[in-house]
């Protein structure tokens, strides 16, 4: 069976259509009627293809996927070559593609010790060191970390070859070409096949601006600062291949190249996200990390700086970095952060704190990375980077100059928090309770108590949002202990940090949960009519759920409902708060929690990795 994939109209790519010679016509029909079954099916058929068909069957969509991505402009190629059209769209190829491959391995498994020398060092020791002093609390340049281990380090060994080409044209091609779009995933999303239907129109699509790739540069502003002139970030004039619709500018092939090279060369940075769905060594990375730091995922992006060039604009992340410096030098500068400033993960932060005019500018620390190098910037710092003012024009090759790092990014997502860890004991906690209590309660009793722990929730947020040890990592089920026997006393000391932690947290929900607060909190959202404000609370839907009264899709329904109740009755209701607060706070127990987390934790492991298999597919002829 031979494919062609050709488009018909001319429109983009929800109009390409595969289609295979005249000869082959019944290939084409059973090809079709496969594709339509296979994406029509829930996951358990999805599981019962034997596994050879399956592969058998991936292998063959992939070439007609490749052969689609060879020719010049594959989303709009002409017809001028005579072939048999199915309706099959080339969106619904790569659902196919995606559907076939999220449940394979396709990429090598290393052992988390692997991730966690190739970035802190050979032992335990040095890791632990960084955990105890480094961690979410201050930067630290981790150097020549790779060639103390020679070719042990799985992030600059399987990358050091990806990205080495002795041309901007060369090196720009090797990143660039055979990339498509990567819809973006909801965090809180547990089902691939519902997420499947969202973005059925857009997989596979070209790459789209902002979404995909930034190519922008730092330049100097006609404002001024008591530092002098202020700086702004300027973005590449990039040209669409789709210029009818500009809200989804779209970009791919040779077009794509032909721009960052010239965006490049006028002193642009390449800024490319989601590289761990685009590279089998990169998201073998990333999965090791987030298995070492206990988190459902790890992000990653690719810069690609010119000489004497600055890309983003000084800034903070909501999200801890690892900068690992593969090609060239870049000169980077963390300054200061506020005290008690670790901002949750896509919160809305007051960029005042990375302002030019900031009085703590001199008290930055400055660091050159070079090949090798490994930077890590906890979340909130505030940092910037440039190339060297290396003014010698007497270069060997054009690539002499230009930096190219990768950064890692370790996203704290709520659930994964230590006060998502609270959440979660409360929950759990709330669901014993209940069965244990369920003969002995009349049911207003028992109706009582369970709103009344909703607003415990609420309390607990409040408290989180000033205490930032409730904002921490959860390293609960971090993969980082020894995996030779080695370091009992390592173990030991971790799971002592992690009770420690636990117990701080239950002493701070015991002393100052406030009932008037939290009712006074979801009294002003009712009244309000700001169902914004509780979104937090929609991850807790993910938790077992018994006969919950409450929608935690929509909470501000329930509250409703809460404050007219209570209205009338405050002081009946805070007894009761103070009741179940000084229940849960004795009776809630550290290993029972841990279970829960852990459940959790893997559901959204499961969605992660099916999405990023899925996607590492659709750049197969990377």
């Amino acid at each position: 069976m031979r494919s062609n994939a050709v488009d018909s109209t001319e429109k983009g790519i929800s109009d390409s259509r595969i289609g295979f010679v005249k000869d082959d016509v019944l290939s084409n029909v059973v090809l079709h009627t496969a594709v339509i079954l296979i994406n029509t099916c829930d996951e358990v058929f999805l599981r019962k293809i034997p596994g050879e068909l399956s592969l058998n069957f991936l292998h063959l969509l992939k070439e007609s996927w490749g052969i689609m991505h060879s020719w010049p402009t594959p989303w709009k190629c002409h017809q001028k070559q005579s072939f048999t059209f199915s309706n099959m769209r080339a969106n619904d190829l790569a659902e196919t593609i995606f559907r076939l491959s999220m449940n394979q391995d396709p990429y090598a498994i290393c052992a988390v010790d692997v991730a966690r020398r190739s970035i802190f060092g050979s032992t335990e020791l040095e890791f632990e060191n960084f955990i105890i002093n480094h961690w979410e609390e201050s930067p630290i340049l981790l150097t020549k970390v790779s060639k103390n281990l020679e070719g042990d380090n799985i992030i600059f060994s399987l990358l050091a070859d990806v990205f080495k080409s002795s041309t901007i044209g060369a090196l720009l091609n090797s990143i660039l070409r055979g990339l498509v779009s990567c819809p973006p995933i909801n965090s809180d999303e547990m089902d691939i096949l519902n997420f499947l239907k969202k973005v059925r129109d857009e997989l596979g699509s070209p790459m789209l601006y902002e979404q995909d790739i930034r190519i922008l540069k730092t330049v100097r502003s006609t404002s001024m600062s008591t530092h002098g002139p202020l700086k702004t970030e300027a973005h590449y004039p990039m040209k669409s291949m789709n210029s009818s619709n500009m809200e989804r500018p779209e970009f791919t092939g040779i077009d794509l190249v032909r721009q960052c090279k010239k965006a490049y060369h006028e002193g642009y940075t390449v800024a490319l996200r989601g590289v761990e769905f685009r590279w089998e060594e990169v998201a073998m990375i990333t999965d090791r990390l987030a298995m070492l730091f206990g988190q459902p995922s790890v992000g990653a992006n690719l810069y690609l700086t010119p000489a004497r060039s600055q890309g983003l604009d000084r800034h903070f992340d909501d999200h801890c970095v690892f900068v690992c410096q593969l090609i060239g030098q870049k000169q980077w500068t963390v300054l200061p952060r506020g005290a008690g400033f670790l901002p949750r993960l896509y919160e809305p932060t007051c960029n005042l704190h990375c302002s030019e005019s900031d009085d703590n500018i001199a008290g930055g620390k400055h660091f050159l990375l070079g090949e090798g190098d490994i930077l890590y910037i906890p979340r909130g710092y505030p940092h910037e980077a440039h190339t060297l003012n290396n003014m010698d024009k007497s270069c060997i090759d054009e690539t002499t100059e230009l930096s190219l790092h990768l950064t890692l990014g370790i996203e704290v997502e709520p659930p994964f928090e230590w006060e998502g860890f609270a959440h979660i004991a409360l929950h759990s906690w709330n669901l014993t309770q209940r069965r244990v209590t369920f003969n002995h309660l009349d049911s207003a009793s028992q109706i009582l108590s369970g709103d009344i722990v909703n607003l415990l929730h609420v309390a607990i947020r409040l408290i989180g949002n000033r205490d930032p040890v409730f904002r921490k990592a959860c390293l609960v089920a971090a993969s980082s202990l020894p995996s030779q026997g080695e370091g009992d006393n390592h173990i030991r000391a971790h799971a002592l940090n992690q009770r420690t932690i636990f117990a701080h947290m239950i002493n701070q929900i015991d002393a100052h949960s406030s009932f008037l607060e939290a009712f006074g909190t979801v009294k002003v959202a009712v009244y309000e009519k700001n169902d914004h404000s509780l979104q937090w609370m929609g991850w807790l839907r993910h938790l077992p759920q018994e006969e919950e009264r409450i929608d935690f899709n929509d909470p501000l329904r329930f509250f409703e409902d809460l404050v007219l109740s209570y209205e009338g009755h405050i002081n009946e209701a805070c007894s009761a708060f103070m009741h179940v607060k000084s229940s849960f706070c004795r009776d809630v127990r550290f290993e029972d929690t841990r279970s829960s987390f852990e459940r959790l934790l893997e559901k959204y492991r499961k969605t992660r990795k099916q999405f990023m298999k899925g996607m590492l597919s659709l750049h197969c002829t990377k």
